[in-house]
């Protein structure tokens, strides 16, 4: 089994803040972006990637993941994942400086319910530095049940997230009766395909991660093993673009 290592989890929840912090700024560069281009006449309009903000918002979108990924390496994932949650605050704090949306009285009320969610996880989450090697990845993945089970019905719960996300993009275009009965579902199916996607985003991410350090003791062996658990890209920032 692993060995527990106390004191780096610390270093783990500062990179993961930081973390959010980024995401959120790469993504209100981008939206921004977005409204900047569309103000202009339909002649002098650019596709997103011919957009220099937009270029900024993903390099920051991508050092976020990066900050993300490596605070998994000094602190335990039932600690860092729900922390991630810090964007929808940070995300709050900007909007009405950066969008100049309007925040609503139930969207301070949800953020202060994220606020102590966070709180309430940093201070029964497991404290301690987690590390692995390969022969217990391998036994806790490839041969548990569990793992396989909880795999294989995310993996298709995706996929029909991304059918019905076409769907809808289709029936949009014809404006049909279907289209306008369950169109306030769509949002939904594009955060519930987001948030599966995370889930094996994290979990593959803790993996590489634990593979990394042990790289010392099996070092082909994990080196291949690291290649093929690079995370899952963000479907968010695909939709953010086609929305």
């Amino acid at each position: 089994m692993g060995d527990d290592k106390e004191g780096m989890w610390g270093v783990g929840v500062v990179l993961v803040v930081f973390a959010c912090v980024l995401n959120v700024f790469g993504v209100h560069l981008q939206k921004y972006s977005h409204l900047v281009n569309a103000k202009l006449p339909v002649s002098q309009q650019k596709p997103y990637y011919n957009q220099f903000l937009w270029w900024n918002g993903l390099i920051l979108i991508v050092l976020g993941t990066l900050a993300d990924v490596v605070a998994l390496a000094f602190a335990a994932q039932s600690l860092i994942a729900p922390l991630a949650a810090l964007t929808l605050v940070f995300n709050i704090m900007l909007n009405p400086y950066f969008l100049k949306e309007t925040v609503t009285v139930d969207d301070v009320k949800a953020t202060l319910v994220i606020v102590v969610g966070c709180c309430i996880a940093v201070g029964f989450a497991d404290h301690y530095e987690t590390a692995y090697n390969f022969k217990d990845l391998v036994n806790m993945t490839a041969y548990n049940p569990i793992f396989i089970t909880y795999f294989t019905l995310v993996v298709l719960s995706m996929v029909l997230c991304f059918v019905l996300h076409n769907r809808f993009v289709a029936e949009s275009f014809d404006e049909t009766n279907w289209y306008a009965q369950y169109k306030e579902w769509h949002p939904a199916v594009i955060a519930t395909l987001a948030g599966l996607a995370g889930s094996l985003s994290v979990t593959f991410s803790k993996g590489m991660m634990e593979l990394l350090k042990a790289l010392e003791a099996y070092p082909s062996v994990a080196f291949r093993a690291c290649v093929s658990c690079i995370p899952i890209p963000r479907p968010s920032l695909r939709f953010v673009n086609s929305l």
